[in-house]
């Protein structure tokens, strides 16, 4: 075979090894979107077909998809230990929405003994990945002292803040509380007043769409336990 031969069959390899590459993360995004549209069309196992080669390959997204998979509180099969275990997966290479999901799970005692510490520890993983729900959440065990936790009126401003500021209404409404009572920052009525009326302005716009940060705490977090993501 001349050099040149070799050249050109180095360079035919080498451009099908590219264009493999190449495809497996367009192959593995459309696979997420199949297992979202069986999942919404109730035909989960059409969605585990789609989702779980991907997860047990490593695909972070899918993970988490397989736990809201098992985690879907309207389903007569729920099985929490499967979702915590994808969860769980999916967490520890850095996602932030299933992080939150562990906390729930834990602060909740859902097949698991309630954990408020175990629970605060996913928390702050989630809301230090910049997920709001979590954000939320800590402030709330925070400023509360939740099942023995203890109570840290700063940090719990603090986390809240973040998560308002990002747009979640539950917090604006927690902070009006805060400045109006002086607990974890002065005393402030202007800004009490301030995030009280951004919150009931943020309501009007958001409490129609899915999983809208104009509901309530509760209806947002459930909404996240239900619904498979196409996005990181």
């Amino acid at each position: 075979m001349t050099p040149d031969c070799k050249h050109a069959g180095f360079r035919g390899a080498l451009f099908a090894i590219v264009l493999a590459v190449a495809a497996a993360p367009a192959a593995a995004g459309q696979g997420i979107a199949d297992g979202i549209d069986a999942y919404w069309n109730g035909d989960f196992d059409a969605a585990a077909r789609q989702w779980q080669p991907l997860a047990e390959a490593g695909d972070t997204l899918a993970r988490f998809n397989m736990g809201i998979l098992h985690d879907n509180p309207r389903r007569d099969d729920r099985d929490p230990e499967k979702a915590r275990h994808w969860y769980e997966a999916a967490a520890e290479a850095g996602d932030a929405p299933a992080a939150f999901n562990l906390g729930l799970m834990h602060e909740e005692g859902d097949n698991t003994e309630a954990d408020i510490a175990a629970a605060v520890a996913w928390y702050r993983r989630a809301a230090e990945g910049g997920d709001i729900l979590a954000q939320h959440r800590l402030g709330m065990i925070l400023a509360e002292g939740r099942g023995g936790y203890p109570d840290d009126q700063a940090e719990a401003v603090r986390w809240l803040l973040v998560a308002a500021e990002n747009g979640h209404v539950p917090s604006m409404f927690a902070l009006v509380g805060h400045y109006t009572h002086g607990r974890g920052v002065e005393r402030d009525l202007a800004a009490a007043n301030r995030w009280g009326d951004l919150a009931g302005v943020m309501m009007m716009f958001t409490e129609g769409t899915i999983c809208g940060r104009g509901r309530s705490a509760e209806l947002i977090e459930e909404c996240r336990r239900l619904t498979p993501r196409r996005e990181p």
